[in-house]
C-alpha cells in the first residue's frame, strides 16, 4: 500500500482497501446460524485451517471450536485467532463493496502458516491496524 501523498502517481480512482470486521462476520440469526453470507463452511473446526490457534491463544481451547463459534461469542473478540479467520474471510469474499481487501484467502493462510516471525506478526498488524474497516451494521 502506499500514500497518495507520498506518491502523486497514484491515480484519482484508487481505491481504499478494507475488509469486514471480525465482529461482522460473527453476527447470528435468531436460529444461531450466521447473519452474512459466509465463502467458506462455517462449521469447519478451527484446528482444521487455524493449526495454531492454541498457541496464538493459550488457555483458550479453541482447537475444537467452529470458525463461526470462534466469530460469534464475544469470549473469544480479544483472540488473535478471531482476527486471522476474519482476515481469511475477508480475503476469500474480497472484502467490502467499495473497499477491497488487498490479498486472497490463500495469501492470508500462507503469512498466518509463516515460518518468518516477523513477517508472520506484520501482516497481523495490518490486518488489525488498517484493514478491519467496517464494522458491525
Amino acid at each position: 500500500m502506499q500514500s497518495k501523498v507520498a506518491n502523486s502517481n497514484i491515480p484519482n480512482d484508487a481505491l481504499i482497501c478494507g475488509g469486514y470486521s471480525p465482529g461482522w462476520w460473527g453476527q447470528k440469526k435468531s436460529d444461531g446460524t450466521p447473519r452474512r453470507s459466509w465463502p467458506t463452511d462455517y462449521t469447519v473446526k478451527c484446528k482444521y485451517l487455524f493449526s495454531r490457534c492454541e498457541s496464538d491463544d493459550p488457555g483458550r481451547s479453541l482447537s475444537n471450536k467452529t470458525l463461526f463459534e470462534v466469530m460469534s461469542n464475544s469470549t473469544y473478540s480479544s483472540t488473535k485467532t478471531r482476527h486471522w479467520i476474519g482476515a481469511y474471510l475477508n480475503g476469500l469474499s474480497g472484502g467490502a463493496p467499495g473497499n477491497p481487501f488487498p490479498y486472497s484467502g490463500a495469501e492470508v493462510m500462507s503469512f498466518y502458516n509463516s515460518a518468518d516471525s516477523v513477517k508472520r506478526a506484520k501482516f497481523y498488524e495490518l490486518v488489525t491496524t488498517y484493514l478491519e474497516t467496517h464494522g458491525e451494521a
